[in-house]
């Protein structure tokens, strides 16, 4: 597992072309497609004129808690199957659902931090989804893009070397995907979206970048969930314009905003 690799940063103005609302305080009001931003915490801008935040490491056992009502629980190897980490739904003696996030308590802090942020991506797209997951219906070009660039070995050996080195030009360095781990029929889409959200809470500004249209359908699932929209947000460039080809600047951002759904 590797850290998205850097991209240019877009200004401000590119991903609110028509201005934006705030509060007093400078908070945005709304993200890119106009959904309140009502959670405590923001991935990617949250305050007028701000730079693209990311979602700490210190943020991840709090946003697990919240998700599935407990911390990520670090467990030997054996009781995860040998796994690096795991989000199992189990079900209680009454037959209500128990979400648990574990990793491998003995991988080094920099990795297991990477294998959380994946397994709390799986938490984020279960509770935005439920078994269906995610859409990811004209996507798979962007996440199988994502899922290489973050997870395949011999890119990362390159990049090393020449961080500039483009995946495009080689079969070897842009066909790494889930399958290369064992990962079968529904549980490649699976591991491809929790990827995606690792890297939109690990860089906003990289997944923007190259997987807009992934960028905007992670928005669209959990901006205006329920549940998920008391505890995390996502923002960033607009999908509309990203999904649909439309000049950004002709996208104004709605003076009145939607109603914030019950919890």
């Amino acid at each position: 597992m590797n850290n998205p690799p850097v991209k240019s940063l877009h200004p401000f103005t590119a991903d609110y072309p028509s201005g934006a609302l705030a509060d007093a305080a400078g908070r945005l009001d709304a993200d890119v497609e106009g959904r309140p931003l009502v959670a405590g915490r923001i991935v990617g801008r949250s305050a007028l004129g701000g730079a693209d935040e990311a979602l700490a490491p210190a943020e991840f056992d709090p946003v697990a808690k919240a998700i599935t009502g407990d911390s990520v629980v670090g467990v030997a190897p054996r009781e995860i199957e040998k796994n690096a980490g795991r989000f199992l739904v189990q079900f209680g003696p009454d037959g209500r659902p128990v979400y648990r996030i574990l990793v491998d308590k003995n991988l080094p802090a920099t990795t297991k931090d990477k294998v959380a942020a994946h397994e709390i991506g799986h938490a984020v797209e279960h509770t935005a989804g439920r078994t269906e997951g995610i859409p990811q219906s004209g996507l798979k070009t962007e996440l199988r893009g994502v899922y290489n660039d973050l997870n395949n070995p011999d890119l990362a050996a390159r990049r090393r070397v020449d961080p500039t080195v483009d995946p495009r030009n080689n079969s070897i360095l842009r066909n790494y995907g889930p399958e290369q781990l064992g990962y079968r029929g529904a549980q490649v889409d699976r591991e491809l979206m929790a990827e995606a959200i690792r890297a939109y809470m690990a860089d906003p500004n990289y997944l923007k970048t190259v997987a807009p249209k992934t960028a905007a359908a992670i928005r669209a699932a959990v901006n205006a969930n329920p549940q998920l929209s008391r505890i995390i947000q996502f923002n960033t460039i607009g999908g509309l314009a990203a999904m649909n080809g439309i000049d950004a600047g002709s996208l104004p951002i709605p003076k009145e905003l939607p109603p914030i759904l019950p919890q």
